[in-house]
């Protein structure tokens, strides 16, 4: 009976494990929390003069930048009204001139960290 019992509780055990390996999350991960994480890798690697850190950083928060303009397009076209086409088209044109800008000091990011950094703030407020 004993034996019966241990069968069962691990043929269940294996089938419980296998179910929780195989689902998929369903929640999309927040776009403030990735650009935080990029931002912050970006600020480690000019903390730690790592020009190879830094870089990732960077374009890590310019992915996302890039996604929540994109996304930002995406409500526009589905806006309903044109107040609320306004709103988002007033939102997409303050993230591109950030993008913009950040494009431009990408040349030179260990020199231009200040400036970087003030645009990556200024970007999290856009968001």
């Amino acid at each position: 009976m004993k034996r019966l019992l241990l069968l069962c509780f691990l043929a269940f055990a294996s089938c419980v494990v296998t179910t929780a390996q195989t689902t998929s999350p369903t929640t999309q991960t927040d776009l403030k929390i990735l650009f935080n994480s990029g931002v912050s890798q970006y600020e480690a690697g000019i903390q730690r003069t790592n020009q190879t850190l830094a870089n990732a950083g960077f374009t890590s928060a310019m992915n996302v930048i890039s996604t929540s303009i994109s996304q930002l397009q995406q409500q526009m076209n589905a806006a309903s009204s044109q107040a609320n086409k306004a709103i988002i088209q007033a939102k997409i044109t303050a993230q591109s001139q950030v993008q913009t800008d950040l494009l431009a000091l990408q040349g030179n990011i260990m020199g231009n960290s200040v400036a970087i950094t003030n645009k990556f703030t200024a970007f999290k407020a856009l968001m």
